[in-house]
Parts: structure tokens; C-alpha cells; sequence
């Protein structure tokens, strides 16, 4: 191509022509080097044209053309804005996009900008009065490849899948072979990109004891803590490598196993307003070819142990899911309080809600189980001793009190008008229900249809019953926040309503989080048992409350969350006992503490164990995970009776 008109800078006052040469390769596997190539030739068609001083921006990228938003596309867009190019300048016009829509919208801002654009193969210029007409050219035959392309593509694929290709990531069990491996068939069927990694028949006896738990009971979960524990290594794709419930499921479930592989069970379908892709299940079922050198057992074998998986499964699933669970739509950060507060001493996670304790995020089975500490804290025992300790502080606190009762009234008043609201909204619906049944039974009398008229009239009886059913339940739901009539009030009563409300209100949940800016859980244990106990760290604060002139204070809270054994908790009325009358016996040191006397034997055996551990206080600090833990050997869940 030959420029027909002189190339002059157009935003540029200093007599430079600042130029943008994007370039762009689809996939991974094209090589880099053709951006590089194809923008040498254009600066060399550019240097043939132009004599004057030039400054090239060019950017390269591996990204589909398809993409709305691209890296090399932002800096265009931004260069577009400051007009700080002249001249955007590319071999083609794939190299920038491939959506028809996309191209006319790259093109037309530029131009709009008064930034040249010339597509040297394309022979657009859009200099040239005409440059209309070859964009319209040039956009039709880029695209007219797609569909092509895209067909031979899918008609490879299901070619190489059928020989034996289309080896995507390989599970537990199985090792991809290269291409050299696959030819000559020492390993299998030549072409067969996949092979059984079992020589020693190690893992097909891994795969006969699975069988085994599962008919025993033992669900998806139960089997994956025993890999774990037998120190069985995932696929080389699981970046944590540790199994869980979900990766032993689909494991388990892979028709591989019985020697079936399974191509195309989703399609991928595209965007066009984003170019980005999403997954479909494919409803003309997968490609499918059987393997009998891949199985690991038989194709009965498989179904039975799936069905034991299934059984399992449904006697795990008594909770509420979907729009049934209370948690439905609701952000994990909106969780009740201690939720999204609390956090582990060993790694910093969160620590979750589950039912009424708190675990660890980062230690429960089915997340990363990246740290050791199997703590469960009771969510009781966090109300019972951290609450009235933060009360304690407010009252230290001038006006403490009365803030956090003026916070306590707010969310009070808040939890009464939706409970309200939603009465009212219920009532509305049932009313208008009501009416709606009452015209239907009027149109009926005047002539309409029977069986039109039967079939609306039992949905609507059906969606009425459901009504009144909701109305009885909110009715007769016992009020957990009681009745308290004014500010004055809740402060008076402050101790027992900052826990009725940690207790069912969320947005009270931030209000405690502001006051209480630190809670930290460490893992103690004593010297005598192996139970690891929990610890906590606290901080309360008034940085929430202080306003102009008023000082925030601070106190730091040690709050063992357990209910620590009688001889410890005798272990220093024990001492002092001893140090008073130091040759009183056992006996009479437990009639004058109130204790009986073998617990003072246990008390003073304790401290003997102290002073060896050079320790003054009952309990080590486990920074390290504890060589014997009681209870924290999860075991694999056997089976359940089912409800009689």
C-alpha cells in the first residue's frame, strides 16, 4: 500500500510523529515473535513513507481479539483522550480486534480525535475520503473467518479426542504422556495421550479401599481425611495438595475410572458485548470413548460405589439450602456477631461461625486446611465472658454507657419496624390474594371455563395458604429482644440487651466490631491432658465514640474461653493454704479451701509440674502444632442411622 495523501503529525506541535503500533497473538502457543515481525514491517512501510523524525509506541500482547477490554486497548484509549498520537498504525485489523463492532468503534474515535489510522494490507487510510469503503472491506473479511475457523477448530478437536487426544488436566491416578511417548505405544494404544501411573499397583489398591468406605458408609468427606491422613498426594494440578470434600467427589465420580473418557460435557459460549466466554452444560450430551486400559475398575463397581456416595450424601443434607437456609442472599460480612471479627492466633484467618463455634477458615475441611489450629470455640462462652467485660470498660468510660444504649435503642427500633414491615407486607399480599380469588370466582359464575377456572383457583388457593402459613409463623415466633419502651431504659438494662442483640441483629454486628477492634484466639494447653483449649486477646476501644475533644482510650483484655479443670482452678488457693500452714495435710487444706482432697493432691502435683516447665502461669501458649492434640484427629464420618 501506498499513502495517497502526505503523512503529517495531526495533534503533535513540535514537528514528531508520534505513532501507535499495537500487535496482538491469540494463544499461549503462536509465537510471540510474530507481533514482533509484523510491527518491523510496519515501521519499514512507515520509514518508506515518512522522512521526517518518528517516535513508535509499540505494544504487544497474548489476548484474544475478541476482548472488549485489553491492556494495549487502554493505553489507545488513554493516548485517544490526551491526544498525544498522531498516527495508529498496523499490518491488519485483526491485529487490533476482532468484533465487527469493536472495529468501527476503535476506528471512529480516532478519527473523531483527528488521529490518522492507516491498515497497511487492509489499504484503509483514513485520510482517503473513501477509507469508509475499504473498512467495511476489511471488517467483512476478517470476519468471515471466524465462523470457519471456529468449525475446523471443533472438527479437530472431536478428530483428536476419538484418537486419543484432548488430554486436558489429568487427575489422581493418571500421568499425560508426550506426543514421542503416545506415538510409540509402549504404554498403551498408540495415540493414547493418557496412562494408568500405577506400576507398583499402589493406587488401584487405594482405589479398592475407597470402594470399600464408601460401601461402609463413608461419604465424600470421610474419604477425603483419609487420603489425607494415609498421606496420599492429589493430582498435580491441586495447588494446596491436600484433598477435599469436593476434589474426592469429582474424583470419584470421573467415568475414567471404569475406564470411559467423557470430551465436550460443557460448550463455551461467548459474549460479544465483553468477548470474555462462559460455560454451558452441553445439552447434546458429551463425546464419549471407551478406554478399557485406563479402568480402574469395572463400570458396576463405579455405579455402586456412586450410588454408596449419593446415599451418604443425603443423610449429610438435613440442613437448609437455597432460598429455605435463613442465610440465604446474605453476605458472609453481614454474619452475626463474633462472625467476621474473630481471629486465629496461629495464622490471622478469620474464624467462621459453625452453628454455635467458631473454627478457623483456614483449618476447616473444606477450605485451603492451611493451618493446624482445629480449635472450636464456643460462641456462648465468647457472650458469657467478653460482653460483660466490655460493659465493664464502657462504665470505666464517662458517658459509655449511654452510647452504646443510645447504639442498642437505634438497632432496637430498627429490628421492631422491619419486623413490622414485614407483618404489614404479608398482610398486603394475603389481601390482595384475597381479591384476586374473589374476581376469579365472580368471572366464573358469568361464564368462563371450568378448567381454566379450576387450575387458577387451586394456584391461587396454594399461594393464599402459603400467606396465611408465613402470617402464623411470625405471629408465633417468641420475640428474642423482649420489650423495652425507651433509651433510659436499655441503658438500665444494658448487660442483658448488648447480648440479646450480638445475638440476632447484624447491624449490631458492626457496632460491637468497632468497639472491640482486636479479638485474637490462641491455642493453650495444659501440662497434664492433651486438650487444646482456647485463649483469648482483646481489645476494647472508645475510637468509635470519640468525638472532638474527647480522648480515645484503650484496654487490654486475657480471656481464657473455657471452664478450666477444679485442680487448676484450686492451684492457688492450694498455695496459699500451704504457705499459711505449711505442715497441714491434704485433708485439712480441703476443708479449709472447700475442696475435696484428692483435687488438692492434683492441685500441688500440677504445680510440681510448673516449676519443672520453669512456667508461673497453668497453661503453654502453642505457637507450634502440638505433637498429641485430643479430639483433633478429625476421623473420616462413618455411617449414620437414619431417622427411624
Amino acid at each position: 500500500m501506498k499513502a495517497d495523501n502526505p503523512i503529517v503529525p495531526t495533534n503533535s506541535t513540535d514537528g514528531v510523529l508520534r505513532v501507535f503500533s499495537p500487535g496482538r497473538v491469540s494463544t499461549p502457543e503462536q509465537d510471540a515473535k510474530n507481533i514482533e515481525s509484523t510491527q518491523e514491517d510496519a515501521a519499514k512501510w512507515l520509514a518508506s513513507q515518512y522522512k521526517g523524525p518518528v517516535q513508535i509506541t509499540q505494544l504487544g500482547e497474548q489476548a484474544s481479539g475478541w476482548l472488549a477490554v485489553r491492556d494495549s486497548m487502554q493505553v489507545a484509549e488513554e493516548r485517544v483522550r490526551t491526544r498525544t498520537v498522531d498516527l495508529v498504525l498496523a499490518t491488519e485489523l485483526r491485529e487490533i480486534y476482532r468484533n465487527p463492532a469493536f472495529h468501527w468503534k476503535f476506528a471512529q474515535e480516532w478519527v473523531d480525535h483527528n488521529v490518522w489510522l492507516i491498515l497497511i494490507h487492509d489499504l484503509v487510510d483514513t485520510a482517503d475520503e473513501d477509507w469508509e469503503t475499504a473498512m467495511h472491506i476489511a471488517s467483512l473479511r476478517h470476519g468471515m473467518t471466524v465462523p470457519e475457523t471456529r468449525l475446523r477448530v471443533r472438527r479437530k478437536a472431536k478428530y483428536s479426542f476419538h484418537a486419543g487426544g484432548m488430554v486436558q488436566k489429568i487427575k489422581f491416578g493418571y500421568r499425560k504422556l508426550t506426543k514421542e511417548e503416545a506415538a510409540g505405544g509402549k504404554f498403551g494404544t498408540p495415540g493414547l495421550r493418557i496412562v494408568k501411573d500405577d506400576e507398583d499397583g499402589s493406587k488401584a489398591k487405594v482405589f479398592d479401599k475407597i470402594r470399600d468406605l464408601a460401601a461402609k458408609g463413608y461419604g465424600a468427606y470421610g474419604i477425603s481425611l483419609w487420603l489425607n491422613d494415609e498421606g496420599i498426594e492429589p493430582g498435580p494440578y491441586v495447588e494446596s495438595g491436600v484433598w477435599t470434600e469436593p476434589l474426592a467427589d469429582n474424583m470419584l465420580r470421573d467415568l475414567i475410572l471404569s475406564g470411559q473418557r467423557k470430551f465436550r460435557t460443557t460448550i463455551v459460549k461467548m459474549v460479544y458485548r465483553t468477548g470474555k466466554s462462559r460455560r454451558l452444560v452441553n445439552v447434546d450430551g458429551p463425546e464419549r470413548k471407551s478406554w478399557p486400559e485406563l479402568a480402574y475398575m469395572t463400570g458396576e463397581q463405579q455405579a455402586s460405589m456412586i450410588a454408596d456416595l449419593d446415599a451418604a450424601k443425603r443423610l449429610r443434607s438435613n440442613n437448609k439450602k437455597g432460598r429455605d437456609h435463613p442465610l440465604y442472599n446474605q453476605p458472609r460480612s453481614q454474619t452475626l456477631w463474633p462472625g467476621q471479627q474473630v481471629r486465629c492466633g496461629v495464622c490471622d484467618g478469620l474464624m467462621y461461625r459453625f452453628g454455635k463455634v467458631l473454627k478457623c477458615r483456614n483449618a476447616v475441611a473444606n477450605g485451603p486446611r492451611t493451618c493446624w489450629n482445629h480449635l472450636l470455640v464456643p460462641i456462648a462462652m465468647v457472650f458469657d465472658r467478653v460482653l460483660p467485660a466490655l460493659v465493664r470498660f464502657l462504665d470505666s468510660h464517662q458517658g459509655g454507657r449511654a452510647d452504646i444504649a443510645a447504639s442498642a435503642w437505634e438497632t432496637y427500633q430498627q429490628v421492631v419496624r422491619q419486623r413490622s414491615s414485614s407483618r404489614s407486607a404479608v398482610e398486603r399480599e394475603i389481601g390482595l390474594l384475597e381479591r384476586q380469588a374473589h374476581r376469579i370466582s365472580k368471572a366464573y359464575i358469568e361464564g368462563v371455563e371450568l378448567e381454566a377456572f379450576v387450575r387458577e383457583a387451586k394456584t391461587l388457593d396454594g399461594k393464599l395458604a402459603a400467606k396465611r402459613r408465613e402470617l402464623a409463623r411470625l405471629d408465633s415466633v417468641e420475640d428474642p429482644l423482649g420489650r423495652v419502651q425507651s433509651v433510659e431504659e436499655m441503658a438500665d438494662r444494658i448487660e442483658e440487651y448488648i447480648i440479646r442483640l450480638a445475638t440476632g441483629s447484624r447491624s449490631f454486628a458492626d457496632v460491637l466490631r468497632k468497639l472491640i477492634p482486636r479479638f485474637v484466639v490462641q491455642p493453650v494447653q495444659a501440662l497434664d491432658r492433651p486438650q487444646v483449649r482456647p485463649r483469648a486477646y482483646v481489645t476494647f476501644g472508645t475510637a468509635a465514640w470519640a468525638g472532638p475533644g474527647k480522648v480515645a482510650r484503650e484496654e487490654y483484655l486475657t480471656v481464657d474461653l473455657f471452664e478450666p479443670p477444679d485442680h487448676v482452678t484450686a492451684l492457688p488457693l492450694c498455695l496459699e493454704a500451704r504457705r499459711l500452714n505449711p505442715k497441714a495435710s491434704l485433708k485439712e487444706i480441703a476443708a479449709f479451701i472447700g475442696y475435696g482432697h484428692m483435687t488438692v493432691k492434683r492441685a500441688f502435683d500440677y504445680a510440681k509440674l510448673m516449676n519443672q516447665a520453669g512456667m508461673s502461669e497453668p497453661y503453654r501458649i502453642l505457637t507450634e502444632k502440638p505433637d498429641v492434640a485430643s479430639r483433633w484427629r478429625d476421623p473420616f464420618r462413618g455411617p449414620r442411622k437414619p431417622a427411624a
